[in-house]
């Protein structure tokens, strides 16, 4: 079986979404002797990208496009790669992030949220981009022959806002283990590069975009000792302004660090500095930052959002997301309270193990598997 992915949106700060293809494409690989992937990649595409195509199953097609141009992107994605894929014979195409071909051959799509159909400004979406994509989902949706869905949250919603059917969706959590192979930036280093000398850290790893509620650890750090900074890397979408503002406001703006995007050797290092891990997302597909803590024994706290709630389990502490006495209060018991912080970070280890690449790679195999069988096919046709 050869299969194209489409990862033509795919730069170099592709956030969460890369980093489900660059753990799931080794890992199907693993799990299928006889599969083989064609990368339809971007002019921009990233280093571990490239460093996939080293694999003696996988070819790269470097496109022309790049990834943040979308009067590029659009019409590549939804005509021209599926002729593309067909010609350097592929049976199938998945798109890992909403869009695959509408014509030319079968695809598989992966829908990871549509919290931009209801909520467009807290995704950092303007109505028309908003309803762009609402419009190309539910198209790619429409001629896809499997959907693939994070979290049975997602599934749902899937349904109630772009009429999903309910047969053709296939609910597959992520895996939450990562090989981590970046050394660690030291700690002495980074508490230099991030102005921390001996705080305490609270991080929250995310892209600044207003769905992510970083307001609400902002507003909670005025009722934890004053030794606690918050440290909230990721790529800026314009709303770090936002929280830069309100930090200065609450009198806090001292005790915020809101660096844009950091090495993998940075992040790493952060990890190990970090006292607890905060992820009170308003909405969420799934939650891989949150899981990535738990994997490194960081301490960590959810929201009730569904979708992470579904994906942290009974690994991390959950608080409502706009309770930022509550956030406060879970935080200050990670700090003050070591037996507890221990088995929170323990609870979030055993959390992890249950969620493998391994599993993901199995079950997105098995839907290419199901987009290509005979009663797939009839259903197409």
């Amino acid at each position: 079986m050869r299969v194209a992915l489409n990862l033509l949106a795919f730069g170099p700060r592709a956030g969460g979404v890369g980093r489900y293809v660059r753990e799931l494409a080794p890992a199907m690989l693993a799990a299928r002797p006889d599969l083989e992937l064609q990368l339809l990649a971007p002019r921009d595409a990233p280093d571990w990208l490239t460093a996939l195509a080293d694999h003696d199953r996988v070819a790269m097609t470097r496109l022309r496009t790049l990834s943040h141009a979308p009067h590029m992107l659009y019409p590549t994605q939804l005509g021209a790669i599926g002729f593309l894929a067909r010609r350097a014979g592929c049976d199938l195409v998945h798109g890992p992030a909403n869009f695959a071909p509408l014509v030319g051959i079968p695809t598989v799509v992966t829908v990871h949220d549509v919290m931009w159909v209801e909520h467009a400004e807290l995704a950092g979406f303007s109505p028309v981009a908003s309803r762009v994509w609402r419009d190309l989902t539910r198209m790619c949706t429409t001629t896809a022959r499997v959907v693939i869905a994070d979290t049975h949250a997602t599934a749902r919603d899937l349904q109630r806002l772009l009429s999903v059917p309910a047969r053709k969706i296939d609910v597959v959590m992520l895996g939450a283990g990562i090989d981590v192979t970046a050394t660690p930036t030291k700690p002495d280093v980074l508490r230099a590069r991030y102005g921390l000398d001996r705080a305490r850290v609270v991080l929250s790893v995310g892209q600044k975009r207003p769905h992510k509620n970083v307001e609400t650890l902002i507003r909670a750090l005025r009722d934890l000792p004053d030794d606690v900074v918050l440290v909230a890397p990721g790529a800026d979408h314009g709303h770090g302004a936002a929280l830069e503002r309100l930090a200065e406001e609450l009198g806090v703006a001292h005790r915020v660090r809101l660096p844009s995007w950091v090495s993998d050797e940075d992040l790493e290092g952060l990890y190990g500095l970090a006292t607890a891990d905060v992820q009170v997302s308003l909405m969420e597909g799934f939650g891989l930052p949150a899981l990535e803590a738990m994997q490194r024994g960081v301490p960590t706290v959810v929201s009730t959002t569904p979708a992470l709630v579904e994906a942290a389990g009974d690994g991390a502490e959950v608080v409502a997301p706009l309770d930022h006495e509550a956030v406060a209060a879970a935080v200050r018991r990670i700090l003050d309270d070591s037996r507890w912080s221990a088995a929170l970070a323990e609870r979030g280890h055993r959390r992890v193990k249950q969620l493998t690449w391994a599993h993901t790679a199995q079950k997105t195999v098995a839907a290419y598997d199901r987009a290509l069988s005979p009663t797939s096919r009839a259903a197409d046709g």
